[in-house]
């Protein structure tokens, strides 16, 4: 490729100088043959091109030159030639210049070990050569290449101390001492920086012609040496030696010169690079230098442009790690030695307040401000407000007169610069700056001071690391973004204001450079160095930390002063410890409105003293406490807190958390700020996150938006730091954090009375010292738990805690907070301790909880002669309550001492003046609590232990948690709890009997629970009597059969049949009952859990029945339950009855199977049933069903057992008893009893089933009873249980027990048909008499059933025992009376079912069913009676009652006044025959049941008709029957003389015609028996068949006259008269 290009070029420059040098062309020609024959060329023509004065050659030329050098193609020995030819080159064209330039760095680079001595120094002359040019890129071209030269030599000089050992010495230079040998590189190197440096000074140099480079270039080349080689110039000996005999030297003397711009910023970069790596090496030198320096920074002694640049340097100077400490070691801390460090920080003092107004000094920091913003003031003001500034704040400007400043405060916008002067090298003149750079250099130098403090010391910290600096990496770690951030990357870059990386971790700029590190720094210079300069520093930042500042210049002063102070800490220093601490406290705190304006430092002069001797006034007790006092309790004005305060507060906490343990007393300045700016906390968490309106929400991107956002930050990364402080108290030592509690506990509020009328709600600043408590002891949980309670700090934190929470002078809300704490507390310390040996669990355990109930006890012992508690007592009550409900639900199954005290202290929700009332004690149980929400708080506890915990309680707690639940079941506020702790009485019998022996009858706390469970049975409310009744039925029952027969007479004695006699007292006690409300349904409720408790004891006695019958005193037990049965009976109420007639029903019951064993208790049972049937006292008491139900059970339970020694009394009496509980009784609800018979019925009818019939009076009882029975549905009145009057029956109808009873009597009265017994007492009387209401009351109830109805049942009964009782009456030699009144009950039976009043029935064809079935009935019933009714030994009124019968039934229309005589029992029928009553148009309606009334006409008229064998007895009978048959055949004809007329031409009704011709033709065809129809004449009668036509001839002929009308005339009826009619004719003339 190297052979192309040659020849491409030799080929172009034959082209060129084909006509102009001949020459010239025929050695390129020469060469370009050369060069195709041969591998190498020749050097010398491309020389001999470079040096020929033609521009054009040369240019081609050195571009051979260039590429041969690039493919390392020229030999060596013609590098000289190759120089000169460059050397001469150099004066032609810019161009050809550019290309030399061009070649020189990579000759150099390509022939590095042949570039030395002669042809470095050639090539060098070369570059200064070019650099003197006055064309600018060739110029700055060659300054460029020189600089890369330089480097190049060098670079070298490091290459080869790489490779010592290989590269031999050369030669010796001269030393300020001697000399050293040297090898070549380094020779080269040490010539060329000596005539460097003699060339800036104007000295003739011997190795490097370089007069031709300017001073400034000079000093820009010595600079770049200083910077880059640093580390050769301190190894190197020779190189050293210059930078101390010459640089420095000349440095210092051109700092003493008024120098321009240009050289002068020169010389500051590269004297700043001789303090920052060579100061060691230089000290007297760099010494005088300093003091310079110093002299520069005061005001008024140099150009201000100077004093920036002095600024710089030592801004860039502080921020060089390890700078600070080494200048200290040098000078300040070596005896007559200048105190440059100190006298630094001095000046810095001086300077920053110089012009307050310019840096915005006022009484709190604010944002910077220019005019142009003053015209968004309005907008942007209230936003200032909410983060904490104050509008005008610089307001010491406008105070001391002076003119409006331009721009006011240190701001990154106008208080930096794009580029530093320092490196502002392009510029001749000073630039324009402004004025208030260089205060914000000196608070740069102040915080790079602090930061070289930090990084001094950080060796003191390594074990006890922690301190977290602000900065707005901490923001970005809490996705907040800083809206400064741009401008402090600007800063970063140009060097203005250094950051730290992160604010956790700043090891970065804390390195020590081991450059400068000559050894370990001893902890006492850093020492001195504090102790010296701790009051400038402090001066400087007090005057920073109140003027306007950017945020981050702001950031950066806190985080100063935070290092300073933690410095201080580290080492020991408290004075300026607490300085700094103080100053940061101040600052944390927002300015109070009403303050008044802060009034800045006068500016000092140079002749002004220095800031050391002020160190006194610095420290005084105002400096030190001014902000921290407390406020006012007048002052209401609550200053907001702005992002700046918070910052510092933030700071603070974050310097205690570092040197927390070291504090001692003044951890009270962390402690007291912080309080002092809670209020200004919270009240900057809700301004920053309400809304704002639209007039105070500041413009995107304002100052004052940025400093919202800044506030809005700061109070998060402020609450986070308080939580680390607290966090960071575990690691003290116990005497630390007893200290740190007992300076919390002497900041606790002073107890002050509310007065009346008074706000309710205590100054923050109390609260806020039990809040602080709270956090410090949660986070030492593990500390406090230990197991001494004085050396942990437990003693002075419990007692401050009860004394403020107990405290009534105290205002309400601090007892709250203490009340928190202490119920808090308390449980993070029991969860905590769960994981230790049982032996400390249980002495911290109980500890914990005796403080809850300690809290409790000093609220009501110290009254002092006030009320017994106030509502601020019931509050504090509860929530320590609530704590205790906490503890149990959280921890409890690690409790394992101590539930004595929390059982104790459950009790407390109780108004306990006395003792709880003893188990055997009679009367309502009642217990009273404080509040019903102290209840019900309580009370969730109380569920927890009985449900989970009760394994973890002592047999002692057992029996507290028992009166607890007997306390909360007595309650009367919450009927809800009552109810569950009955259960919850149940689930510690179940554990009390699962963990002690209860078999042997010992088990105390079990009998204890027994008992207490029993006395809630009495509770005034039904549900929770009726729940503890039940529950303790339920445990005796469970529990019952592992009891050993003492152990269960025991359990009944004591427990049991106590109950029942405290609900026999409460029932009998007047005094007592009066208590009681005495409504129906009360009473009826308290009967009601007497019932329950009654069956539960005859269940729990048949389930145990074994048991019972081996008690070693069964009968004084049963003793005493038959007494205690008798007393409920006494009550008279329903429910109890049927409980005890019930359990007497059961218990007999179970008797009959050792009947021996338990005789005597059935004859008392027995007699105890015959006393009395049940009663209630209360009148309107209606459901007696089931009390009657459960006596009449009884007696069929006792009959089995005692019918062989009852007695005829006492059947009788039994009987009466039955009937009367069935008369008695109600309605049973939802049913009735017209189908089927309610139970009563159904077990009243049963036992007169089962009672044997045996003897002569109980057949005649029990028929007797059950005629009662049958015809109770049909007697109108009942009487009732409890009045002698009678009342209608309500709501029972008894029809279907007449039905079942009237079968039970058939069997009954057929049973005993042949017993003269039944007739002689009435017995078949009664039966008889109930049978014919029935059956006469066949259409009166209609009960609509599906069965057969009760008249039929009757009439079959009836038709029943009528065959053997009228065989029995015709045999036995009954008294006459008695005998006709049987008969007359017979005729009553025929009545009865001939005449029946069907006419409100509906249905016709139930009518046309019935009234066959009567028919039938009859005739089978005549069939019976008729053969015996005429006997002479029946009475006549008997025959007479059956004929009025039959004639009453016969009636097909009901007969008019006048028709009928008005006789007693129509004892004349013939007196008024013949009378005819007045017409009427209005014609009856027929019967109901014709057929029946044609059956009965026929019967009357079979009773008088003639048959052959006539006995006597059927003579007496037509005899009776006459008189009325005539009378029935008249009545037809007499109502058609009355009424036809009156009809004229209408028909007569069909149904009195068709009676009128069956009358006519029964007239006209009856032969009636001789002698039985009367004469008209009295006493004597016509013996004559037709005799009846003797009483109705005169009605027969008048009919006549009407049939015949031709008006109203009937043509059959007057046909079948005129047949009557000749009947009369053929017998006898009229």
């Amino acid at each position: 490729m190297t052979s192309q290009l040659l020849t491409l070029e030799l080929s172009s420059l034959i082209n060129e100088a084909k006509r102009k040098n001949t020459d010239l062309r025929n050695a390129a020609e020469k060469s370009l043959q050369d060069l195709k024959s041969l591998r190498t060329t020749s050097e010398q023509q491309l020389a001999a091109a470079a040096k020929s004065r033609n521009a054009r050659f040369a240019s081609s030329g050195v571009s051979c030159l260039q590429r041969l050098i690039v493919s390392k193609g020229l030999p060596k020995v013609r590098l000289a030639d190759v120089l000169d030819a460059f050397s001469d080159a150099s004066g032609l064209s810019h161009d050809v210049q550019l290309k030399i330039l061009q070649t020189l760095p990579t000759l150099l680079q390509v022939y590095t070990d042949e570039i030395r001595g002669s042809l470095l120094a050639s090539t060098l002359q070369i570059c200064s050569a070019l650099h003197a040019s006055r064309n600018p890129a060739v110029s700055g071209v060659a300054n460029a290449t020189l600089q890369q030269l330089l480097n190049s030599a060098f670079e070298k000089v490091a290459n080869e101390d790489r490779r010592a050992q290989e590269v031999p010495l050369v030669t010796e230079v001269p030393l300020e001492d001697g000399k050293i040998a040297v090898r070549a590189a380094a020779f080269d190197a040490y010539r060329v920086f000596r005539d460097l440096c003699l060339c800036t000074e104007g000295h003739v140099q011997t190795f490097v012609k370089l007069s031709t480079l300017a001073q400034t270039s000079a000093l820009e080349l010595i600079d770049s040496v200083l910077r880059t080689y640093s580390k050769l110039l301190i190894e190197h000996l020779e190189l050293r030696d210059i930078l101390r005999t010459l640089t420095t030297p000349l440095l210092v003397r051109l700092l003493s010169e008024n120098q321009g711009f240009a050289i002068t910023v020169r010389v500051f970069r590269a004297m700043l690079e001789v303090l920052r790596s060579h100061m060691s090496n230089a000290v007297a030198e760099c010494e005088t230098a300093l003091d310079r320096l110093l002299r520069m920074l005061e005001q008024g002694h140099v150009p201000g442009w100077k004093r920036t640049l002095a600024m710089e340097l030592f801004r860039e100077l502080f921020a060089y790690p390890g700078w600070t400490i080494l200048a200290y070691e040098l000078y300040d801390d070596v005896e007559g030695s200048a105190c440059i460090i100190q006298d630094l920080v001095s000046v810095f003092a001086r300077m920053s307040t110089e012009k307050p107004a310019l840096i915005g000094l006022g009484r709190n920091s604010t944002m910077p401000s220019t005019p142009q913003q003053s015209n968004d003031s309005h907008f942007e003001e209230a936003a200032i407000e909410a983060a904490g500034g104050i509008a005008g704040a610089i307001g010491s400007v406008a105070e001391s007169g002076q003119a409006a400043l331009s721009q006011i405060g240190i701001s990154t916008q106008w208080s930096s610069v794009r580029t530093p002067c320092i490196d502002q090298l392009d510029k001749a003149d000073p630039p324009v700056l402004p004025e208030t750079y260089i205060y914000s250099l000196c608070l740069v130098c102040t915080t790079s001071f602090a930061n070289e403090l930090a990084s001094a010391s950080r060796n003191l910290a390594r074990e006890q690391s922690g301190l977290e600096e602000v900065g707005d990496s901490g923001l970005k770690h809490r996705g907040i973004s800083s809206p400064a951030v741009a401008s402090a990357q600007v800063l970063s870059k140009n060097g203005t204001l250094p950051r730290s990386s992160s604010y956790r971790d700043d090891s970065e700029n804390t390195k020590t450079s081991a450059t400068l590190s000559a050894g370990d720094r001893t902890n006492a210079t850093v020492i001195h160095l504090v102790e010296g300069c701790w009051p400038a520093l402090l001066a400087t930042c007090s005057t920073y930390l109140y003027s306007s500042l950017d945020s981050e210049y702001y950031r950066e002063l806190v985080k100063a002063l935070q290092r300073l102070a933690h410095v201080a800490g580290l080492l020991g220093l408290s004075t300026p410890r607490d300085a700094f601490m103080t100053s940061l406290a101040k600052a944390a705190m927002p300015i109070k409105a009403a303050a008044p304006p802060f009034s800045p430092p006068q500016s000092r002069g140079p002749d002004t003293p220095n800031l050391f001797t002020g160190a006194k006034g610095i420290l005084s007790a105002d400096r030190l406490t001014g902000g921290l006092q407390r406020r006012p309790s007048e002052d209401i004005h609550v200053p907001l807190a702005s992002g700046r305060n918070l910052l510092c507060l933030r700071a603070l906490l974050n310097l205690a958390i570092a040197i927390g343990p070291s504090l001692g007393s003044s951890y009270l300045i962390v402690l007291q700020a912080l309080r002092q700016s809670d209020v200004s906390l919270s009240s900057n968490t809700s301004t920053f996150a309400g809304p704002r309106s639209a007039q105070s929400t500041p413009r995107i991107g304002s100052e004052a938006s940025t400093q919202v956002a800044t506030a809005d930050a700061e109070a998060v990364a402020v609450q986070t730091a308080v939580d680390r402080l607290f966090q960071s108290t575990t690691k003290y030592t116990d005497e630390s954090f007893v200290d740190l509690l007992a300076i919390l506990r002497n900041m606790l509020p002073v107890p002050q009375a509310q007065a009346h009328g008074a706000a309710e709600g205590p100054p923050i600043d109390d609260v806020w010292v039990l809040s602080k408590l709270f956090q410090l002891a949660k986070i030492n949980t593990t500390r406090l738990s230990g197991p001494n309670s004085d050396s942990t700090g437990w003693t002075i934190l419990a007692e401050a805690l009860i004394a403020t929470a107990a405290s009534r002078d105290c205002l309400i809300h601090i007892r709250r907070t203490a009340a928190n704490i202490i119920r808090q507390l308390a449980l993070d310390i029991l969860i905590s301790v769960s994981t230790k040996e049982a032996k400390i669990q249980s002495n911290v355990q109980r500890r914990s909880l005796s403080c809850l109930y300690d809290e409790i006890g000093a609220l009501y012992s110290g009254s002092d002669g006030q009320e017994k508690f106030t509502a601020a007592d019931v509050e504090i009550h509860g929530m320590t309550l609530e704590g205790v409900r906490l503890i149990v639900e959280t921890c409890g199954e690690a409790i394992v001492d101590g539930w004595d005290v929390v059982l104790h202290t459950v009790a407390t929700a109780f108004d306990i003046s006395d003792n709880l009332p003893p188990p055997r004690e009679v009367g309502v149980p009642q217990s009273r609590l404080i509040t019903p929400q102290l209840g019900r708080v309580t009370f969730e506890a109380v569920q927890l232990i009985c449900s989970d915990f009760l394994s973890s309680l002592s047999m002692k707690s057992i029996g507290s948690l028992v009166d607890v639940l007997w306390l909360f079941a007595a309650q009367p506020d919450d009927l809800n709890t009552s109810l569950t702790v009955v259960t919850l009485f149940w689930n510690v019998s179940d554990f009390l009997v699962s963990t002690v022996d209860t078999a042997a009858a010992d088990s105390s706390s079990w009998l204890f629970l027994l008992l207490r469970l029993a006395s809630v049975s009495q509770d005034k409310r039904a549900e929770v009597r009726n729940g503890a009744v039940r529950t303790l039925m339920r445990i005796l029952d469970v529990h019952g059969g592992g009891l050993t027969p003492t152990a269960f007479e025991t359990c009944l004695d004591s427990v049991l049949f106590l109950a029942l006699d405290r609900h026999a007292d409460l029932r009998h006690n007047s005094v007592q009952l009066e208590a009681f409300p005495s409504t129906l349904d009360e009473v009826v409720d308290w009967d009601g859990t007497t019932k329950i408790l009654l069956d539960g004891t005859s269940q729990l006695l048949i389930s145990h029945w074994a048991a019972l019958e081996e008690a070693p005193d069964l009968p004084d037990l049963w003793g005493h339950l038959a007494h205690t049965f008798e007393r409920f009976l006494d009550c008279e109420s329903y429910e109890i009855s049927t409980a005890v007639f019930a359990a007497y029903t059961v218990l007999v019951g179970r008797m009959a199977q050792n009947l021996k064993l338990w005789m005597p208790a059935v004859r008392r049972s027995a007699a105890l049933w015959l006393k009395a049937i049940p009663e209630s006292r209360h009148t309107n008491a209606l459901n007696n069903q089931t009390a009657f139900t459960a006596y009449v059970g009884m007696f069929n339970a006792l009959y089995p057992l005692m019918k062989d020694e009852l007695e005829t009394s006492y059947i009788r009496t039994a009987a009466q008893h039955l009937l009367q509980c069935v008369k008695r009784s109600s309605s049973p609800n939802y049913t009735t009893d017209v189908n089927q018979p309610t139970p009563l019925q159904v077990l009243v009818h049963k036992s007169f089933q089962e009672i044997d019939a045996v003897g002569t009076e109980i057949p005649s009882i029990i028929i007797s009873s059950l005629a009662e029975l049958v015809a109770l549905p049909f007697s109108d009145l009942v009487p009732q249980p409890s009045a002698t009057s009678k009342t209608h029956k309500q709501g029972l109808t008894f029809v279907a027990a007449s039905k079942m009873s009237t079968e039970t009597l058939e069997s009954k009265v057929l049973e005993h048909a042949n017993e003269v017994a039944i007739y002689e007492t009435g017995a078949l009387l009664s039966a008889l008499d109930s049978l014919t209401k029935v059956i006469k009351s066949q259409y009166v109830l209609q009960p609509g059933d599906k069965g057969q109805p009760p008249w039929q049942k009757a009439i079959s009964a009836a038709l029943a025992i009528a065959e053997p009782t009228l065989t029995m009456l015709r045999k036995s030699t009954l008294d006459e009376r008695l005998a006709n009144q049987l008969w007359l009950s017979f005729t009553d039976i025929a009545d009865g079912i001939a005449r029946a009043d069907c006419g409100a029935v509906e249905n016709r064809a139930t009518v046309r069913d019935d009234e066959d079935f009567d028919m039938a009935s009859l005739l089978r019933f005549q069939g019976l009676i008729i053969p015996s009714l005429g006997e002479p030994s029946i009475s006549a009124d008997v025959r007479h009652s059956y004929v009025t019968s039959i004639f009453e039934a016969s009636l097909l229309h009901k007969p008019q006044p006048g028709e009928i005589p008005a006789t007693k029992a129509l004892s004349s029928p013939l007196s008024n025959l013949l009378g005819i009553r007045r017409g009427r148009v209005k014609d009856p309606a027929p019967a109901g049941r014709l057929r029946m009334a044609y059956f009965c006409f026929e019967e009357l008229v079979s009773l008088v008709r003639s048959v052959e064998d006539g006995s006597p007895a059927r003579f007496a009978l037509a005899r009776a029957a006459a008189p009325y048959l005539i009378l029935r055949l008249a009545l037809p004809l007499k109502m058609y003389l009355a009424d036809q007329p009156l009809r004229g031409r209408m028909p007569q009704p069909w149904s009195q015609l068709q009676e009128l011709l069956f009358c006519l033709e029964t007239m006209r065809d009856l032969r009636c028996t001789v002698g039985a129809v009367p004469s008209p004449e009295d006493g004597f009668t016509i013996a004559e068949e037709k005799a009846h036509l003797v009483w109705l001839y005169p009605l027969v002929v008048q009919a006549l006259t009407v049939a015949g009308n031709a008006r109203h005339g009937d043509a059959d009826v007057l046909t079948a008269l005129r047949d009557v009619l000749g009947e009369c004719g053929g017998r006898w003339r009229c």
